[in-house]
């Protein structure tokens, strides 16, 4: 039966829950339900998580729950009494979650710049005073689904006499790729080593799942992060490219034939991410829709992620790299 009085009790929990995040410099809410609220953040979810779990667990004694991964994948933030507070990417929300949507705006953008042109154009990616220079572009191809023999390139930049692939990161993406298959054995053993010696803690949830406590970061050799990064199909032409794209990152000058890209980050080397918050990390962490035979532990997953995704709380290892 239908209850006022439970009702706004429930409300009134979710507006006190919602103050306290505000005192955290947090405005942007989206209700999910009566007793579950989503803080809508720019940039890395883990970092604003690890604020807002910090805030709230002095105020209102609230705990991070990890078992919950069909809700999210970074935790959900437990307020006993108030409510549950989820961190999303504000330009994740509706029509824009789709990364292949990133990338039909470009391809789109500049097809139609060089449907319009005399001839081919240069096309010139710039990121502060960064460039990476596409001569004599005639078409650009969308390659995205195909992944065969580790191509990381979504779009293809056709030229006359080369080619420029270019894989696309949208500014929010925190993962590099998903690696139970590669890292999968190793993450396995990694994970029983530091159960048994009391480093993180490992229980059974329902459906026979693993709940790992904390999630696990691992450093990733030179090596496999070149191969993470650029694949088999961006040397020696490509690059990466960072951006959400917009219609103001684009300067089309007819008259020189040339496209302007504005971005945020252009990666063509190793050197390019090192030491910053774009270095791959192996990151072994709880999801359920995962029972990968590589791990051997139904419920956890392996991914290289980029280094704003590591946690604060993680467990991070020291003494190996895979």
């Amino acid at each position: 039966m239908f209850s006022f009085k439970r009702y706004f009790l429930a409300e009134s929990r979710m507006d006190d829950l919602k103050a306290e995040l505000k005192k955290l410099g947090y405005r942007n809410f989206k209700d999910l339900t009566k007793s579950r609220v989503a803080v809508l953040v720019d940039g890395s979810r883990i970092q604003d998580r690890d604020k807002i779990l910090n805030g709230l667990s002095k105020s209102l004694g609230a705990t991070l729950n990890m078992g919950l991964a069909n809700i999210s994948s970074i935790g959900v933030i437990d307020a006993p009494g108030f409510g549950q507070v989820v961190v999303k990417n504000a330009n994740r929300q509706g029509n824009r979650s789709a990364g292949i949507e990133n990338e039909i705006y470009i391809i789109n953008t500049i097809n139609k710049a060089l449907a319009d042109a005399d001839g081919p154009m240069k096309v010139i990616f710039k990121a502060g005073r960064k460039k990476y220079t596409c001569t004599d572009v005639t078409n650009v191809k969308e390659m995205g689904r195909d992944t065969s023999g580790r191509k990381k390139a979504d779009i293809i930049l056709e030229g006359g006499r080369k080619s420029f692939p270019v894989s696309l990161k949208k500014d929010n993406a925190g993962a590099w790729e998903s690696a139970d298959a590669k890292y999968g054995a190793e993450a396995g053993k990694i994970v029983r080593e530091l159960v048994k010696d009391g480093k993180v803690s490992m229980t059974t949830i329902a459906g026979g799942y693993a709940r790992l406590s904390p999630e696990i970061a691992v450093p990733i050799s030179d090596k496999n992060a070149n191969d993470v990064i650029f694949g088999s199909d961006l040397r020696p032409n490509g690059a990466v490219i960072v951006r959400t794209f917009a219609p103001n990152d684009f300067k089309i000058d007819f008259v020189n034939s040339t496209i302007t890209v504005e971005c945020s980050s252009i990666i063509r080397n190793l050197r390019d991410v090192k030491n910053t918050d774009k270095e791959p990390i192996i990151i072994i962490r709880n999801d359920k829709s995962r029972s990968s035979k590589a791990i051997g532990i139904p419920g956890l997953r392996v991914l290289v992620n980029q280094m704003s995704r590591v946690s604060s709380k993680s467990y991070r290892v020291r003494d190996r790299v895979l």
